[in-house]
Order: C-alpha cells, then structure tokens, then sequence
C-alpha cells in the first residue's frame, strides 16, 4: 500500500502543458479517491507542513477510508477463500508448508531443536557469513564472502557479447545460508523444477535469438508462458479438489456441523465470498471500469493468488513477486489499449498498487496462519478476526505514516526526489499516457504464449501423476521468469544438490528426520 499513497496525488502534480495529462485523462480520474488540491499536494511534496490540520486532513480522509475499505474486502474475500480450501490443503491433503515448519519447531520444539549439533553448526556458519561482511562493510580493509547477487544486479549476463548467447539476459548467483535451508525443507521435485526451468528460460531466450525471432516484440512471452502454466494450475487445483468442494456447499446447505472446527462456518465463508466480490464490483464500476472487464480482471488476479497460495504450501519459495503476469499487462495483451479505451485504461492504472507485484499477497501468509494454529491448537476463529481487523487497521495506519513523513519532510526530498516516493507514480502515469498516446490490437502472439504455457503446464502434471519418477514440477516452471528466480536459482541448485545427496547415501527416512 506504500506504493499506493504514492499514486494519489501524482497525477495532479506532476501534470504540465508537455505531457498533457490534463487532456488526456484528468477527466476519468475518480476525485474521490485521488486528491487534486493544490494547497494540500504543495505540503505533501515540498514537506514542512502540518497535517493535522482540519484542511488537509478533510482532503485525505475521504481516499484513505476508500481505499482502507478496498483492501479491507479484498483481505475478507481471500480470508473466506482460505477458510474453504484449509481443511483440504492442511489435514487431509498434508502439504508441507515449509516456512511454518521453521516457526513452529523453534516456538513449541525448543529443546529438541537446539539440543543438536548440526543445528549449531548451521547458525555458526550463516552468522559467521554475516559478521565478517558485516564488518567488512565497516572495515573495507578486511575481506569479504559474497553471498549476494555476485555480479551486480545484472550479473553474468554483459561476459555474452556474441549472438545468440547475449540474448541471455540478467542471471545472477546468490548463495543465502536461510534460502539454501529452506530449498532443503521443499520436496526434491520443487527446488529441482525451481532451478532447471530457470535455464529453460534462458535456453529459449538464446534459441529465440538463434531462430532469428528476436525480432518479435517480447518474443518467446515468457511471462505470458508463465501466466497460462498457472492457469492449468489453477485448473488442476479446482479438479482435484471438486469433491471437496460439493462437500462444503453440502455443509453448508444442511447445516451439517462439519464444520465447527473452522475459522467461520463455510455458510457464512460463502456469503462473504459473494458479497465481498461484490462489492469489489461496485467499487471497479465506480471507478470506471467497463462491466465486461471487471469479472475478468478479478478472476486473473484470484487465479494468481490461488495459484501463489498453493506455490507457498508446497513450495515454501520465500520471494514471489510475480511482476512477470500482472493482470494490466496480460489484459492489454489480450485485447490492446484501442478496445479497452481510456476507462478502463485508468481504471486499470488505479489499480496497479495491489496487482503489479505479489510479494506481500496475504493470502498465502494467511493460509499458513490457519496452518500454524492447527498445529499449536490455537483458536482458527480468533485468528480469522484478528487477521481481519489488523488488516483494516493497517490499511488506515500506513497512510497516516507515509504523510506523516512526507508532510514533514516532502516526498520530493525523499530519496532525491527520484525513488519510490514519487517513482511509482512516475511510472504508472506515464505508463497510461503511452498506452493513450500509441494505440495498440490484440496481440495474438501473446495470446499464444499463454495457450503453450497452459498446455506444457497439463503435461507436466499428466506426467507427474502417470509417472512416479517424474521430476519436473509445473510451479518451478511459473516461477522461471520472475525476478526473484534470477537471484536465488543457484540457492536451489545448492540445496537440491545436497538433498539428493542425503537421499542417495540415508535415504527418505533418515532425510527426513535430517531436516
């Protein structure tokens, strides 16, 4: 949401005779969820202001609930979702959930945990890593062990200089002690899959460039690739789960009480679903959003996460940003900015803040709570409200901060006046006013690479449930192309190395009680 308070006012402020964002859009801008006084924008960017007073407050009260009650209900409606699918994936399904493994063993299994060697000798090592970088970076006289995006942000990628191998890209090597742990907490298939569909990616990116089709624009769409493989994903959850599923409609219809032991009673989990969504509905019409668009634009975005909640459960992996399948992004693919029209263009621009990244989605953190509490019997209901409430809560409280810091200091003072206090505006604003100003068709080609990354997707798993021996799992092949992957692949590649290893000389029980 700090990406979000950023968006607010920017499009009133940064507007100029030069890139006539007056004429372009000003006139679909909700008021009501933006602020466009001058008086209080000037405060908010040049800093040394007040904002306790009743002028300013009255500007940014009405945005800030709106907003605080849109996330509020989209938080509602993916805690009912989780409180459907929880006895599914939790009890009966038993998925490993590796970060909760982590916190419970060192909140409820204290002395077993630290009573062994090789738990000392891991902490030993990653905070000795730590301290001599750590003073390294105080002292640069002393040396140093680089365990952290070696080679820059850009990494190996610039030693290519020959076609086709420097359309390799970015590709980075990190070796974080924590993500090497926890690749060895994942099933063998996942923190395999995690590294090998990361060199299938770039394997496509070189044979695109041998092929001589690098020509295309965005050519072989990896990320659209990524985006259908978690449609068949999504696909397969719903499939595989469908008895459960008639299961609590049942439940719920007669009332059966099988269902005491949830969070809410899925009764009362549906509706909240049904009116949640709703209301979202509501709010998109309100904003401009074209009746058309908006069930398909929440039915990606719930795809998404679906797909993301699922990838934690049995993957664990802990960064999951998934810039590489927004939901603008693939809607612009599927339809091109001349058939959506300036509505829904800005609509789709408002609503960037939750949807161009998915590393702090709550939902998967929310699925784990309910998991944690099963296993430390704490309350679910409780748990639920308290989710729901700190949310609301939070929601309100990170707009007070954010202008509470940049009313005193300015948000053009921050970060020399170029990062992310008015970066993010920048860059979706002036993403609009591409979008306006080149009018674009439907890409088929992408289109296409969704259809083969939904299609390879049904393989692997066709495969994986025919074949026993099956190594390659469709969530690393999601996960490829995001940013995250770039950095942390040969973390992966580490762990999946030694659990192998421990598999080949102890075998799946001495593994097991290993970790």
């Amino acid at each position: 949401m700090t990406i979000l308070v950023t968006t607010v006012g920017h499009a009133f402020w940064f507007a100029t005779p030069e890139n006539e964002w007056k004429q372009l859009f000003w006139d679909y801008l909700p008021r009501w969820l933006l602020v466009d006084d001058p008086k209080a924008l000037a405060g908010y960017y040049k800093g040394e202001s007040d904002l306790s007073t009743l002028d300013i407050l009255s500007v940014w009260v009405v945005p800030t609930l709106s907003w605080a009650a849109f996330m509020t209900v989209l938080v509602l409606v993916m805690l009912c979702i989780n409180v459907i699918l929880r006895k599914q994936w939790v009890e009966r399904e038993r998925l490993a959930y590796p970060i909760t493994q982590i916190a419970f063993h060192v909140t409820h299994n204290t002395k077993s945990l630290f009573s062994h060697r090789i738990t000392w000798l891991g902490f030993g090592i990653a905070a000795s890593i730590a301290i001599l970088n750590g003073f390294s970076f105080l002292y640069p006289t002393l040396p140093t062990l680089p365990i952290k995006r070696i080679g820059g942000w850009r990494g190996f990628g610039d030693l290519f200089t020959e076609k086709p191998w420097n359309a390799i890209g970015g590709i980075s090597m990190s070796y974080y002690p924590f993500v090497i742990g926890l690749g060895l907490l994942m099933p063998l298939d996942l923190s395999f899959s995690s590294w090998f569909f990361f060199i299938f990616y770039k394997a496509q990116l070189v044979f695109t460039s041998a092929a001589g089709l690098s020509s295309l624009p965005g050519f072989p769409y990896i990320d659209r690739q990524c985006f259908g493989a978690a449609i068949g994903i999504f696909i397969s959850v719903v499939v595989l789960n469908l008895r459960h599923f008639r299961g609590v409609l049942r439940i719920a219809r007669h009332h059966t009480g099988e269902d005491a032991d949830e969070p809410i009673s899925y009764r009362l989990a549906l509706w909240g679903i049904v009116v949640g969504l709703a209301l979202l509905f509501i709010f998109s019409k309100r904003i401009g959003m074209s009746l058309w668009l908006i069930p398909l634009f929440f039915a990606i975005y719930f795809i998404i996460v679906l797909v993301l909640t699922r990838m934690r459960a049995e993957q664990g992996f802990p960064v999951h940003a998934m810039e590489n399948m927004p939901n603008h992004h693939i809607l612009v693919d599927g339809f091109g900015t001349r058939i959506l029209g300036t509505n829904n263009l800005v609509a789709l621009t408002l609503y960037r803040w939750f949807n161009r990244s998915y590393t702090s989605n709550p939902m998967p953190h929310q699925l784990e709570g309910f998991k944690l509490s099963e296993r430390s019997e704490i309350a679910p209901r409780r748990l639920f409200f308290a989710l729901l409430g700190v949310s609301a809560f939070a929601a309100v409280m990170v707009f007070g901060v954010i202008l509470y810091i940049f009313y005193t200091y300015g948000a053009l003072n921050m970060s020399g006046g170029s990062g992310w206090a008015t970066g993010f505006g920048g860059r979706v604003f002036n993403g609009l006013q591409r979008w306006i100003y080149y009018p674009t068709e439907p890409n088929l080609y992408a289109t296409g690479g969704i259809v083969f990354g939904l299609l390879f997707s049904t393989l692997l798993m066709f495969m994986r449930a025919r074949f026993f021996w099956w190594p390659f799992h469709p969530i690393g092949f999601v996960v490829s192309s995001d940013w995250g992957m770039r950095y942390l692949w040969s973390c992966m590649l580490v762990s999946s190395i030694i659990k192998w290893a421990v598999l080949k000389m102890s075998g799946p029980r001495a593994s097991h009680s290993s970790w």
